[in-house]
């Protein structure tokens, strides 16, 4: 899903396993309603019409709402339909003709390759089209106004539901499907045929063909991470107001089993991207893993040389030195300019002192201003990276610390704290009488 506002929603999901076959024993909550059967043979003729299921987002957790759609583009690649309630309203045909071209022949001209549109890139990085329930080989789009809810809009949304059997889910989860290949688009908010809700097709879409590689992936953060990474390949850098406001709160975690920090997972999926290319993209969408064990998985499989923490490590540095123009590989970002992160604490004085609690794999930077040969010491209940950047112009120089054992502090020069373990950190960073030594990297 791509979301925004400020409350935190959660989708309703099958539980892990629910589609290796798993059965679910929950009894229905409320008497069984037929749903539409969705797939036709052969597809529909542009001007059909049908009814689909949809979520209402007005209430929580979203309820069922039922919607008549009329065909409006039949191409090589999308079935491209639009709710009657927003035709003429929120959807214009010039709408559905936009994104029919991008979608199905040609790009936005920042993509990787503008020549082939969003289902050429995305199905090149993320896999082709499930072909279990529905055998058509265009994916559905469906355009229909959402409800907000508390202020929090979806700007649209991949159900997995829409994988089974009508009846199948209803009667183990008490959810309507679609039976078959399909996204939502929200056209109450942004206009559809922009930039935006194009960026949040081609990040929908991901989502889609990444279940269908990994439907048993159970950590929201890494797909969300890979949706934002397939804006960013189809040259959508339209999420950076998300980058922004991640920097000003650098502690917010890249990890997350509830609400996912959209600037993080983007800054993450770009940075892996950047890094290690597209075939490593594409095969830790189709690792069998979750979350951070599926990058170790894949950093092991590609034959790295790194882990999840290294990684780690190395993008928290690249958040800071990126706004200082520091040029160094595996440290900064050749295709983005980003902002500078906030600085959690700015040690100065004789008897410099600070301390906070992390997440897992939030971060803080704290600026050392003093003097020459100043001696500190960062003590720390929990998993934690330490690495001092000494910056020189555009170069940079980064030096790990051990936590425990005091070390002398450069000149210009930034603390860079991450918690790496899976809890939270509790540090404290002060000034230190014994003299120490820096571990250079």
């Amino acid at each position: 899903m791509h979301v925004q506002g400020p409350t935190a929603i959660s989708l309703p999901r099958p539980p892990a396993g629910a589609f290796a076959g798993r059965a679910n024993d929950a009894a229905p909550r409320d008497e069984f309603v037929p749903g539409p059967r969705a797939v036709e043979e052969p597809p529909p003729a542009e001007g059909a019409t049908r009814t689909f299921w949809t979520w209402d987002f007005s209430v929580m957790p979203p309820g069922a709402k039922a919607v008549t759609a009329t065909l409006r583009s039949l191409g090589d690649h999308a079935q491209i339909w639009v709710d009657d309630a927003a035709w003429g309203r929120t959807v214009q045909a010039a709408d559905v003709e936009v994104l029919a071209n991008r979608f199905n022949r040609a790009s936005n001209a920042g993509s990787v390759n503008p020549s082939q549109g969003i289902h050429q890139i995305d199905t090149a990085y993320f896999g082709d089209l499930p072909h279990g329930i529905d055998p058509d080989p265009r994916v559905t789009i469906l355009l229909s106004e959402m409800a907000s809810f508390q202020g929090t809009t979806l700007d649209g949304y991949f159900n997995a539901f829409d994988q089974l059997p009508e009846v199948e889910a209803w009667e183990k989860y008490q959810q309507h499907s679609n039976e078959r290949n399909i996204i939502y688009l929200n056209t109450a908010g942004s206009p559809v045929s922009g930039d935006y809700m194009q960026g949040v097709l081609a990040h929908e879409y991901a989502h889609l063909l990444t279940w269908g590689r990994d439907p048993e992936e159970s950590s929201p953060w890494l797909t969300e991470m890979l949706g934002e990474t397939a804006m960013a390949v189809n040259g959508f850098h339209t999420d950076f107001g998300h980058v922004a406001r991640h920097q000003r709160r650098p502690s917010s975690p890249l990890e997350s089993d509830t609400y996912v920090d959209y600037g993080a997972a983007y800054l993450f999926g770009t940075y892996l991207l950047e890094r290690y290319g597209k075939p490593f993209i594409a095969d830790l969408a189709r690792d069998p893993a979750s979350g951070r064990d599926a990058v170790e998985a894949t950093l092991a499989r590609t034959g790295t040389g790194h882990t999840f923490t290294s990684v780690l490590e190395d993008w928290v540095v690249a958040n800071y030195a990126d706004s200082r123009n520091v040029v160094a590989p595996g440290r900064h970002y050749a295709s983005l300019d980003i902002p500078p992160p906030s600085e959690a604490h700015v040690l100065t004085g004789e008897s410099p002192s600070a301390e906070g609690t992390l997440a897992p794999t939030g971060a803080a930077y704290i600026r050392l201003d003093l003097p020459a040969a100043a001696r500190l010491q960062f003590s720390g209940e929990g998993d934690a990276s330490v690495q001092v950047m000494h910056f020189h112009d555009a170069r940079m120089d980064v030096q790990k610390v051990d936590p425990g054992q005091p070390f002398e502090v450069p000149g210009d020069a930034v603390l860079a704290v991450v918690a790496t373990g899976t809890g939270p950190l509790k540090y404290s960073v002060r000034g230190e009488s014994p003299p120490g030594l820096l571990q250079k990297t």
